[in-house]
């Protein structure tokens, strides 16, 4: 089970899994500026499907949650390799309180001939 490779101290972005896809999930809610003056953001994710954050994670500054959204790639590729290699193209993209896109990741790995060479014949 993917899920008990993740800590429990992982944010919730990285621990709500869809089993049945093996993506990554979240839910939450529109963004917006709480009392405490840190910033709510959301962490989309979309691999063969796309799941859309509704209730978000709150952040002191910006930094913190452009990081946070390095984390969640690299997350995403660690949990599952075997998925990664010969999907679609997979994104996370980080909105701010207004819904607006700040910052969108791409990953999309490519196995060239000479790495196709190495995998085990299909019967």
């Amino acid at each position: 089970m993917l899920s008990a490779m993740i800590p429990e101290s992982a944010p919730r972005h990285l621990t709500d899994l869809d089993q049945s896809t093996q993506t990554f999930a979240r839910v939450g809610s529109r963004a917006r500026l709480w009392s405490t003056g840190m910033a709510l953001f959301f962490f989309h994710t979309e691999t063969d499907h796309r799941v859309t954050d509704t209730e978000g994670t709150e952040f002191p500054s910006y930094i913190e949650a452009r990081a946070e959204g390095i984390r969640t790639a690299g997350q995403m590729m660690q949990d599952v390799p075997e998925i990664f290699w010969g999907s679609r193209p997979w994104s996370v993209s980080v909105t701010n309180a207004d819904g607006l896109i700040m910052w969108e990741i791409h990953l999309d790995g490519q196995t060239s001939p000479a790495g196709r060479s190495l995998e085990p014949a299909s019967t």
